[in-house]
Formats: C-alpha cells, structure tokens, sequence
C-alpha cells in the first residue's frame, strides 16, 4: 500500500518536526514548509493528498494559502485541515467557509491528529 503524502505548512519549526515525527510513526509520508509560499510551491510540485495549514503566519496568512489552493485547478481538490492556535469560531468559520474541511486547535491530541487525516481522506 503506498503511504499517502501529507504537507505540513507552518511557520513553527519546532511544531512542523513534531507533526512530522507523529505523521511518519503512523506510515504518512511527510512534506514540510515554513512559510506560505514555499508551502503554495510544494502543493503544485508535490501533489500531496492532505495539508495541514498553519492560519497565522508571517507574509501570507494560511486563509490565503487556502484561497489561492482553492483556485487553482492543480490544487482545489487537495483536502486542507487547518492547525491552529486560534479557536475564535468567526475564524474557525472564516476557514471552513474558503474550503478548509477541517480544523485542528493547538496544541492537539496526537490520536485526534491522525484520526482526523484519516476522516478527511476517507471522505
């Protein structure tokens, strides 16, 4: 069975190897991205079957990350969950309303992480 591909975009290296470290103990295959940009290069170049989406991050925010996947023919089917440190539910809100299928509030539960990837890839 061939592992499926998960970019992780988030400003927080600390975070990104810790997502990373759990993503791979569960046979995910990893990508990672720092900022916005390089996470919107990695999406087109990778083709990866979920994101995980920082919202607040310097340059450009993950709501536009999310916009701009969104519009893109390339991208607009890849599944994109949110992680986040922000539970406001106008933002929350804001997210689910541009596409985001899922939300994660930081710091999270490692089971709920992965069982909520395995939710939105089933789907």
């Amino acid at each position: 069975m061939n592992s499926k591909k998960i970019l992780i975009i988030d400003d927080d290296e600390t975070l990104l190897n810790i997502v990373e470290t759990i993503l791979q103990k569960h046979d995910f295959e990893s990508i990672t991205a720092l900022n916005g940009e390089e996470g919107l290069t990695f999406a087109h170049s990778e083709k990866p079957d979920v994101i995980l989406l920082d919202r607040k991050m310097p340059g450009i925010s993950g709501n536009e990350v999310l916009k701009r996947l969104k519009k893109q023919p390339e991208t607009q089917h890849i599944p994109v969950v949110m992680l986040t440190g922000d539970n406001n539910i106008t933002e929350v809100s804001k997210s689910l309303d541009l596409g985001a299928q899922d939300y994660i509030v930081k710091p999270f539960n490692n089971e709920n992480l992965i069982a909520r990837i395995k939710n939105v890839l089933a789907n």
